[in-house]
């Protein structure tokens, strides 16, 4: 489902976001927010459920967790970052 725009009596269809898709092991953000910590680092090893940083939106803290065991790789994001809805934070390799 998009959003319609209308001007004039005419409609402009335009998506409602854009989906992209990412390699198996990747995790991205859930929502927009500021990287507030970044609690493991590159190369890190990590347990299914850990707490790999902490987004906040709207005055909440969000913590994005490991979903597997595996090692972090491509940590893309920094404390103080804006980050967007669906963007890579980082992956998990075995």
């Amino acid at each position: 489902m998009g959003l319609e725009i209308y001007d004039d009596d005419e409609t402009i269809d335009k998506p409602a976001r854009v989906v992209t898709s990412y390699p198996s092991g990747t995790v991205i953000a859930p929502m927009a927010g500021l990287v507030v910590k970044v609690l493991v680092k590159d190369g890190e090893k990590v347990q299914e459920g850990q707490p790999v940083l902490v987004l906040e939106a709207m005055k909440m803290e969000h913590v994005v967790k490991a979903p597997a065991n595996g090692y972090v790789r491509g940590l893309e994001v920094k404390v103080g970052q804006s980050v967007q809805d669906g963007v890579k934070l980082f992956a998990l390799k075995d």
